[in-house]
């Protein structure tokens, strides 16, 4: 049981490191910072949907931060239709690391990143107010170049007109 422990500490210790040495290095570049990204993600928007109204920081009238708001006016319908996105970038702390082990008698850890709860629950509260949900995880964000970043968030919305 003492070898597991101390196994799992290890580890635990390793991956700490490992993130604090990875923060040192990205805290000061621009790409991987998360207001500049919720920046590129505004800027993506105002490029494309132009015509629509874009809000970045909006406040619902529930006291609701979203990151950013887009209104789209649909022009099929005879009267005033609209669609409400809310598109959240979700950084480093909107996640936990979750570590499980396949066995007890292997050491075999796997590690993934879960949603926290005030994230699932700003989702659940959100679609419930009538808001279209877009969330952009930051370790897919991150890895993309601008074009394919503009190409998955016009998909994104797509996906839902």
């Amino acid at each position: 049981m003492s070898n597991n422990v101390t196994h799992l500490l290890k580890e635990i210790n390793f991956l700490l490191n490992l993130y604090q040495i990875n923060i040192t290095k990205i805290c000061n570049t621009q790409n991987n910072n998360f207001f500049y990204n919720q920046y590129t993600i505004y800027t993506i928007l105002k490029k494309k949907f132009n015509q629509h109204s874009i809000i970045y920081e909006y406040i619902s009238k529930q006291n609701i931060l979203i990151d950013i708001l887009l209104i789209l006016k649909i022009n099929q319908h005879p009267k005033n239709y609209y669609k409400l996105f809310a598109i959240e970038f979700n950084g480093r702390t909107h996640y936990n690391l979750q570590i499980n082990q396949d066995n007890i008698t292997t050491n075999n850890l796997h590690y993934y990143l879960k949603e926290n709860y005030n994230t699932q629950f700003k989702k659940f509260i959100t679609s419930n107010l009538g808001f279209i949900n877009i969330y952009i995880p930051f370790y897919k964000w991150n890895s993309l170049n601008l074009s394919q970043k503009e190409l998955y968030l016009i998909n994104s919305i797509n996906s839902f007109k």
